[in-house]
């Protein structure tokens, strides 16, 4: 175990260093106006008044914002235009990473129909999130199922390229007996841009108000292929787990906004592969 570990380890800090030669990408939206025209270029400003656009076409373009009807935000990776997503503050499922959902900006997200999420951005760096599960219902000894609350907020170092974020997975289980009852709190630092970047992650595990004095780490990594497939890994481990969890997957992003995560996912236990990878589909749609 501890072998592949230091594998892993190797392989996402020789990523980073890819990573680090990137061109740094460029910020575009679509600006759709209240009279139903369309606008695309680069973001050179943006505030409460007004939005400053770079088009091919027309050069600067001053808008204001009482005449937008919508904003759709994406970026210019290497002179392409990639298709907006809102999923990379994520790796695959965990939260672990330093980016957050941009101000007034949300999705809903669910995973193999029975795992149901929305999360939120109430500022540029804070967001919020609730969940449920369906699964446990199916056992008729079960009262209520397992629900979740999913605060997060980062700070950027540097803008694009380094990030760090805090937050919290709390979890109230059906055989609670306090609200709760089942709290992971997490940091996590992220380098790389948007869609290419890889994260490192530490969490504590808090069970009945106790809490686990030995950590769970966690590395994950996004690199957008092209604008609209990009590739996900993500492993956590740590003696909390008695092992570690391991998944790997491609991010198929869809012109209308949503996407779909194909991934992978396996458990070992002191080495051994104790679950085989089986599939993990999630569907995730912006609002």
């Amino acid at each position: 175990m501890y072998k592949s570990r230091l594998l892993t380890l190797c392989f996402f800090l020789m990523f980073s260093l890819a990573l680090s030669a990137q061109v740094a990408e460029k910020r575009i939206a679509t600006v759709i106006l209240k009279d139903g025209s369309e606008l695309v270029g680069e973001v050179i400003l943006e505030n409460d008044v007004q939005v400053v656009l770079e088009s091919q076409s027309l050069g600067k373009v001053n808008i204001l914002r009482q005449e937008i009807n919508l904003i759709a935000y994406g970026v210019a990776f290497e002179g392409k235009a990639w298709r907006e997503t809102l999923d990379d503050v994520r790796n695959i499922v965990g939260p672990g990473t330093g980016y957050n959902l941009p101000k007034g900006r949300g999705y809903y997200q669910n995973y193999m129909l029975f795992v149901n999420e929305i999360y939120y951005g109430i500022t540029d760096n804070f967001s919020l999130g609730a969940g449920v599960e369906l699964v446990s219902l199916f056992d008729f000894f079960i009262d209520f199922p397992t629900v979740g609350i999913f605060p997060k907020f980062t700070i950027p170092v540097a803008e694009n390229k380094a990030h760090f974020g805090l937050g919290a997975i709390l979890l109230s289980t059906p055989d609670t007996r306090s609200a709760f009852d089942l709290n992971i709190f997490y940091g996590a630092f992220t380098y790389g841009p948007r869609g290419r970047n890889v994260s490192f992650g530490l969490g504590y595990v808090m069970n009945e108000g106790e809490v686990n004095s030995a950590p769970v780490f966690s590395i994950g990594a996004q690199y957008r292929v092209s604008s609209g497939v990009a590739l996900t890994t993500e492993s956590w481990f740590g003696q909390p787990m008695s092992g570690g969890a391991f998944s790997a997957g491609v991010r198929l992003i869809g012109k209308r906004r949503t996407s779909w995560d194909i991934s992978l996912v396996g458990v070992a236990v002191d080495g051994d592969v104790v679950v085989s990878p089986f599939p993990l589909v999630g569907l995730t749609a912006p609002f």
